[in-house]
């Protein structure tokens, strides 16, 4: 992109039609669809190229998220600007349906925000800090909470105390958190893998570990490998097909299912 170049691009935010550059001095940049991009009408005839958005130029952004069509920017002051498409109030500045230049939101002015994210038609901020950065190979740290009662649906805890199931569960959470940075995936099906039989490989793979394992052992892998495919509701690259119901049969597990699949694919 010869606009941006001597520039020091930090993030890169794609919505519908529309892009957004965040640089590492906090300035913000976009293209596509005018009316999507906080540039003023006098401006919107260069949309094809990456321009400046100067109604925040004496800010400093420190991140941008992108819906659909709509735009959330916080800056290091705290305050958190919007544009974009407000057809389901989704950038908060009220009944107007199409924001054309950041607007900053005055409901979430001195509330501290420290995060922000935008889905399709709605958006969030929130004053937590952002969670650390993870790591390969080290564990963070767990907050669980503590219920009144164990839910009726879990038969099978009954009887046993609250202060035990939290241990067990810490323990499973840790557990997980250590070999799902670095575990393949566990053969589930019944086709031979000639790596499971290779330590320390087939002690995984055991029956009888495998029933003591966390699901986010073998969903995180997953969910995290599906999800980069996956922008705004729209597939990019193979698609997997997962059947949850079946007439006469029973479906076999859903990870099972996209396993199948996926290991036929061309990388």
């Amino acid at each position: 992109v010869e606009a941006l170049c001597g520039e020091s691009v930090r993030k890169v935010h794609c919505g519908t039609q529309f892009t957004v550059f965040l640089t590492s001095d906090g300035r913000v940049f976009t293209c596509g669809i005018d009316r999507l991009i906080g540039q003023p009408e006098s401006r919107a005839r260069g949309h094809l190229k990456p321009q400046q958005i100067m109604t925040l130029s004496g800010k400093v952004v420190e991140s941008v998220a992108v819906g659909a069509e709509h735009v959330l920017a916080l800056t290091a002051s705290g305050e958190v600007w919007g544009w974009g498409n407000n057809s389901d109030n989704q950038l908060g500045l009220g009944l107007t349906p199409i924001v054309r230049q950041p607007q900053i939101i005055q409901a979430l002015t001195a509330k501290g925000i420290k995060q922000i994210s935008t889905g399709r038609t709605h958006s969030a901020a929130w004053t937590a800090q952002p969670l650390p950065r993870r790591r390969p190979g080290i564990s963070t740290t767990v907050q669980l909470g503590t219920p009144l009662a164990i839910p009726s649906q879990f038969g099978h805890l009954q009887g046993l105390s609250i202060p035990c199931l939290r241990a067990r569960l810490r323990l499973l959470h840790s557990f997980s958190d250590m070999l799902y940075t670095c575990w393949r995936l566990l053969p589930l099906c019944s086709q031979h893998c000639d790596w499971a039989a290779v330590e320390p490989y087939s002690w995984l793979a055991c029956p009888r570990l495998r029933p003591l394992l966390a699901p986010r052992v073998y969903t995180l892998p997953l969910v995290r490998a599906l999800g980069r495919t996956m922008v705004q509701g729209r597939n990019y690259g193979p698609q997997v097909t997962v059947r949850r119901l079946a007439k006469h049969r029973a479906t076999k597990p859903i990870f099972t299912q996209v396993a199948r699949q996926v290991v036929k694919m061309r990388p």
